[in-house]
Order: C-alpha cells, then structure tokens, then sequence
C-alpha cells in the first residue's frame, strides 16, 4: 500500500472502523490493515520472537473529517466498466427517438451507435473470462 492509503487506513482504524471494511475498500487482504493495525500497537516481535516489520510505523493518520465515510463497502459489486455500459444504454432509447424525428442521417448515428455498444459489451465480457 502507498503511503497515503496507510494514512488513511489508521485514520479509519482511529475512528473504529472494521478492518474487514477497510480491506474492502482498499481491496487489499485484511492481513495487510491488521499488519499497519499492529503497527500502531507497538507490536515488536512475532509470536516466535523474531523482529516485526511493519509499513508505515512513522506515517501519521489523516484526519477524520478527511476520511472516507465509515464502511461496509460493496465496490467489488459493481465495476467501473458495467458504470460505463450502464451509460451507454440509458442513451439508447434518446438515441432511437432522435433517429425517428431525424430521418437517414440520424438512423445512421443510432447504427453506429448500436454498434460502439455491441462492441464494448464484447470488450467487457472477454476481460471477465
């Protein structure tokens, strides 16, 4: 994790959120925010005795009222791309109206748009394989 994401997730570890939620937003595994959470305990050593490195030991937290709203987060939900086909299909149906008022030269638009459409659900469904 970057230093700023650290600085933030003991901000957010401050304030009492669940580890589990920070994780997800950060989409990081929870044993990366229990590590910085043990840094700022002072855990020395391992259960075996042996020197803990921890990141971010000498990284202050941000300020609560700069941090994220508290969690559970559902990012992982919905992707940046189904944000982006969402979009585009809610213009399809001001798209067909136009090419209805507008005669050859707006069909040719709804064409080519239907098009850029079908193309893009192809891109997003190869990289969910």
């Amino acid at each position: 994790m970057k230093d700023n994401e650290v600085a933030i997730v003991k901000g957010m570890l401050l304030r009492g959120d669940d580890q589990h939620h920070i994780a997800a937003l950060f989409g990081v595994n929870p044993g990366r925010i229990a590590e910085i959470s043990q840094g700022m305990n002072g855990a020395e050593t391992t259960r075996n005795g042996k020197p803990r490195v921890l990141k971010g030991t000498d990284i202050e937290p941000v300020a609560e009222a700069d941090l994220p709203p508290p969690g559970p987060y559902f990012l992982n939900l919905i992707s940046a791309k189904d944000i982006i086909l969402d979009g585009l299909e809610a213009v399809e149906e001001i798209v067909a109206q136009y090419a209805s008022k507008h005669g050859d030269g707006a069909r040719d638009l709804q064409r080519r748009y239907h098009s850029a459409i079908a193309e893009r659900r192809r891109e997003l469904w190869k990289g969910r394989r």
